[in-house]
């Protein structure tokens, strides 16, 4: 197959590219699910999938009308892929969603249902056994996309939707790591990104391998999984979420057996492949034609990149591999990597990055990386073909001068619709103007950073910022410094502010979990480094220090902490006057 019979493709809908490829390549098989990271249990050509699409686009149309929102409830496999492009055969939206644990409450869940005024459910039939007679959720209509051979005649009866690139897709809901999550709604146009795009680097008349593991609901597991219908002859092999983060090894050891060239997620992965895997366990892999890593969804850290670096460095693990890039579900893909190098990492001034007064406030001051104060960021690359980026004062909406931080504001073809159903919050974040020149409309990141030298640079979230005594402290820098300062600490941490008695400000406290195998921590001696390590890097007081298990802190669906969720959960405890355990006060 060409590259020009590839890059010709204008997806008009994804659904049309999809069945343009399996008239194209109908054997090839575009998915290979591994249930156990090793054993290949299923597999979806290119046809088969446009078989399974058609079938159940059939199927839906008996119990709802085009447009109308669809809920994707699986665990794991394949069916979600069917799943996804079954409604958009049926120009319905799909509402891809993590399946609740067992004896999980089903509130979240429920609340979806509301919201998107969800009228049918596709899941797997053990889900559906589960949860079709549950009373929050019993008024929808539950289908098992399993329960479908694959050769289902119904595929025979359907005929192609009548959508645009412009209707919405899919409504992703938000990871809620700083806020209750709400529906993205995202159009064939802004899925699939600018017009004939690829990751930079990627030929399009490559075979290639990618191995993937986040789910469909998270943007990143949505975009990597659409990656293969771009790209000649490419395959995605698939793994469990939850498999993947406890058992890293069987992550790398895919790459390694499938030779891919593509594979990636947070800087917590890249960190658990270097905390919880032996030196004896990394024998045997070959990482060698790894291409790709981007790295997704979390602020990357230089510490991570480069002991990922030495501890696969024999197994042919190139650097120049990563690819540390920003996007998110409102807008994916802002920025790129250009040319194949190694991630550029910058020192800065922390007290001036952060601001909080005088001169220094909100300024980007490169510094020698051993200087007093300095923080190494890592750039997240240039931005990508058709986005404008301003940085701008978050609170009088003027654009920051060249070499101040302020909140990242992007406009693009590309961009999200707004949030579903929730018009005052749409205007807010989508359609926000620059003061005085009424430049815009621009999508409010809520992300705070910075262009040095036409790099992107994240500093934090503008929700997570901590004002103590008039200075502003970012919380993954307070993480960072508390982290490995006592070597039964673990990897997750959360640091949140707190009102301080009187009104006078916040106080920070610092959630932070312990290592596995650490059955009785010496809380005094960990949260006394914890304060030692914050106080020496920061010159910041700690007012609180919790310890907790390894594992415990909420997270996403993909590992980020939900520091707002550990708040909230910090403030209802001293409402009650009941200290969370392990809690020690300054």
């Amino acid at each position: 197959m060409s590259a020009a019979s590839v890059s010709s493709i204008n997806p008009e809908t994804l659904d049309a590219v999809l069945r343009r490829r399996a008239a194209e390549l109908p054997d090839h098989v575009a998915y290979r699910f591994l249930p156990d990271g090793e054993t290949e249990a299923e597999e979806f050509t290119y046809a088969a999938l446009d078989h399974k699409a058609r079938a159940l686009a059939v199927r839906l149309l008996e119990h709802a009308q085009p447009g109308q929102r669809v809920l994707l409830v699986y665990a794991d496999g394949l069916e979600p892929l069917a799943a996804f492009f079954g409604c958009l055969y049926a120009g319905m939206i799909a509402v891809p969603v993590a399946a609740p644990r067992p004896r999980q409450p089903l509130d979240a869940l429920a609340a979806i249902v509301a919201d998107a005024a969800v009228g049918v459910v596709l899941t797997s039939q053990a889900l559906l056994a589960r949860y079709q007679n549950e009373p929050a959720l019993a008024h929808v209509q539950w289908l098992a996309s399993d329960a479908l051979g694959a050769d289902d005649p119904a595929a025979a009866a359907w005929q192609p939707p009548s959508t645009r690139p412009g209707d919405t897709a899919a409504l992703l809901y938000t990871s809620g790591s700083t806020s209750a999550p709400k529906g993205v709604m995202l159009s064939h146009t802004a899925l699939w990104g600018p017009p004939f795009s690829l990751p930079e680097g990627i030929d399009p008349d490559w075979t290639l391998n990618a191995v993937a593991w986040m789910p469909l609901h998270h943007i990143a597991g949505l975009s990597i999984a659409l990656l293969v219908l771009r790209v000649g002859q490419a395959t995605e092999i698939r793994l469990p979420a939850e498999l993947v983060m406890e058992q890293p090894l069987l992550w790398l050891r895919a790459i390694s057996r499938y030779r891919a060239l593509q594979a990636g997620g947070p800087n917590f992965l890249f960190q658990l492949c270097v905390d919880r895997i032996a030196p004896e366990e990394r024998a045997g892999l070959d990482l060698g034609l790894w291409m790709f890593a981007p790295l997704v969804s979390e602020p990357v850290l230089a510490e991570t990149l480069e002991q990922f670096s030495a501890a696969y460095a024999a197994a042919g693990f190139q650097p120049w591999a990563f690819v540390p890039n920003y996007g998110l579900s409102e807008q994916p893909g802002i920025t790129v990597r250009v040319g194949p190098r190694l991630p550029l990492v910058t020192a800065f001034d922390r007290a001036a990055l952060a601001g909080g007064g005088g001169a220094t406030r909100n300024r980007v001051a490169p510094v020698s990386a051993d200087a007093a104060g300095a923080v190494r960021l890592v750039s997240n690359g240039r931005l990508g073909a058709g986005m404008t980026v301003r940085i701008v004062n978050p609170s009088t909406e003027v654009a920051c001068a060249p070499g101040e931080v302020g909140e990242v504001w992007v406009a693009s073809p590309y961009t999200a619709s707004g949030y579903w159903n929730r018009p005052a919050e749409t205007a807010e974040t989508f359609q926000a103007h620059l003061a005085g020149s009424g430049a815009g409309p621009f999508l409010r990141t809520g992300d705070l950073g910075f262009i040095y030298e036409d790099e992107l640079y994240i500093c934090g979230r503008l929700k997570d910022m901590i004002i103590i005594r008039g200075q502003n402290y970012y919380a993954q820098d307070i993480e960072a410094a508390a982290a490995g300062s006592h070597p039964d600490l673990g990897g997750a941490a959360a640091a949140f502010g707190v009102p301080a008695a009187g009104g006078s400000g916040e106080r920070v406290v610092i959630y932070h979990e312990v290592r596995p195998e650490c059955a009785s921590p010496d809380t005094a001696a960990i949260s006394a480094a914890i304060r030692r390590a914050v106080a020496r890097q920061l010159q910041l007081q700690v007012y609180g220090v919790v310890l907790v298990p390894a594992g415990s802190l909420p997270r996403t669906g993909v590992g980020k902490v939900r520091r707002y969720l550990v708040r909230a959960a910090f403030l209802a405890q001293q409402a009650a006057q009941q200290p969370a355990a392990g809690e020690l006060r300054s």
